[in-house]
């Protein structure tokens, strides 16, 4: 039969070229060889192998008779597959309830894709009762093994007060580790926080540059926050409505409507008036400059804006009760979305 470690390792060389010409159908050779012999490490390759068809021909339902081989011996990464095919109905009858069940054992094993989707489950109910405090845990547990789309799901938790208390210091942290991986969800909304100084000192040219990354990375609540930031300079009224667009042809309602505002002249003239006062208000409050030198803190002297800047500010405001910021319902709203957000390639886990 032969050293059962040995082929495996024969199978590895072939499939990724090591040391000789790369051969994914004799690779696949090597890994039933050692399959048969019960190599758990062998079995969950070969079942990739079918799950892929790569070195073999596609087959479902053979990948995951060899991943419950896999799975006999506690292999994180075929129990997590497991668990995909059963959220997916790939090979398996589709059943929500077996896949938390495999997401459970392979999250108890430390695989951090399992943590990540198990966690989604109790947040969402999906093949189990709901438990928002688990979520939290378990979403904690892949961010702290560097998960990037973990550390923003828990972002929002902590954000929001979902399942913990409510930290906008700590919901801050996980933004920022998750928009360091390039999480452009993340990106959004950190460039919230440093727009509102929820949680970080606030910072509007930080706010725009993180909004503009992610804007070019084309997520449309980047396009929209940066159209938001643009609009309130008069000289760059057609980058803010490139931007609105673009934002509301990817189905961001927020700009639709403000592209429709901005288009009326009636709302344009109100927003002029406003602006007109404000200035006029400020101007009088910067000719008694000796009172600031007594007052505990005087306001910031409003810049002179655009016409129509003030009309997309207010909207903001009202929106999210005096703030500008409303980073939490779209968060969770991303958060939320299953599809989105649940890790379901069937070699997520292949390098476990």
């Amino acid at each position: 039969a032969g050293d059962a470690t040995a082929q495996y390792n024969l199978g590895v060389c072939l499939g990724k070229g090591r040391g000789m010409t790369k051969d994914l159908a004799e690779a696949a050779v090597w890994y039933r060889k050692s399959a048969e012999q019960s190599d758990p490490m062998a079995q969950f390759r070969l079942a990739l192998c079918y799950a892929t068809g790569k070195g073999l021909d596609k087959s479902s339902v053979d990948a995951v008779e060899w991943y419950l081989q896999a799975a006999k011996a506690q292999h994180g990464g075929a129990l997590f597959n497991l668990g995909v095919c059963h959220a997916q109905g790939d090979g398996v009858v589709r059943d929500d309830s077996k896949a938390v069940d495999f997401y459970r054992k392979a999250a108890t094993l430390g695989v951090v894709q399992a943590q990540h989707n198990l966690a989604l489950c109790l947040l969402t109910g999906v093949g189990v009762d709901k438990d928002m405090v688990q979520a939290v845990a378990w979403y904690l547990k892949a961010a702290n093994q560097g998960d990037a789309k973990a550390q923003f799901a828990a972002g929002v938790c902590f954000e929001i007060g979902q399942g913990t208390e409510k930290n906008v210091a700590r919901a801050a942290e996980l933004y920022i580790a998750a928009s360091e991986q390039g999480n452009v969800k993340a990106i959004v909304a950190l460039g919230l926080c440093y727009k509102s100084g929820a949680g970080v000192v606030q910072d509007e040219d930080k706010a725009f540059q993180l909004f503009e990354a992610a804007a070019h990375k084309g997520n449309h609540r980047g396009m929209y926050q940066l159209g938001c930031h643009l609009v309130r300079d008069a000289a760059q009224q057609d980058s803010a409505m490139h931007w609105f667009k673009a934002a509301a042809a990817k189905g961001n309602n927020d700009a639709a409507e403000t592209m429709k505002r901005l288009a009326d002249p009636e709302y344009a003239a109100k927003c002029e008036a406003r602006r007109a006062s404000r200035v006029e208000a400020s101007r009088i409050a910067s000719s008694c400059t000796f009172e600031s030198t007594i007052a505990d803190k005087e306001p910031n002297t409003p810049v002179q804006q655009s016409p129509i800047h003030k009309c997309v500010a207010d909207k903001e405001r009202r929106r999210s009760g005096g703030s500008e910021r409303s980073i939490s319902k779209d968060s969770f709203a991303d958060l939320t979305t299953t599809s989105n957000m649940l890790d379901r390639s069937a070699d997520a886990a292949s390098t476990v």
